[in-house]
């Protein structure tokens, strides 16, 4: 969950079709388990969906994260925040 709390967030870029570490493999997880959740007539139309059926039965912790948490920790960043230039060609 976002909070106004937070010192500090960090988004890690990696090239695709590169290993990426642990999360690959929880990645990986919950896409199987909601592909066979589908494959056995379930139907997953929404993200609380998505995450009750998924994290039945697991150790992995999923949560959503809502539009409007997103907006307000935009309007939390500081002013004068830039972007890093170049950032795609860094892929």
């Amino acid at each position: 969950m976002l909070t106004s709390e937070m010192q500090e967030i960090s988004w890690n870029f990696t090239a695709s079709g590169h290993g990426k570490g642990p999360m690959d493999g929880v990645g990986g997880t919950v896409k199987r388990k909601a592909d066979s959740l589908v494959l056995h007539g379930y139907d997953i139309s929404s993200a609380e969906t998505f995450i009750n059926k998924v994290s039945t039965d697991s150790s992995i912790k999923i949560w959503e994260v809502t539009s409007e948490e997103i907006q307000k920790c935009k309007l939390d960043m500081p002013e004068g925040a830039s972007a890093v230039p170049q950032i795609m060609a860094l892929h």
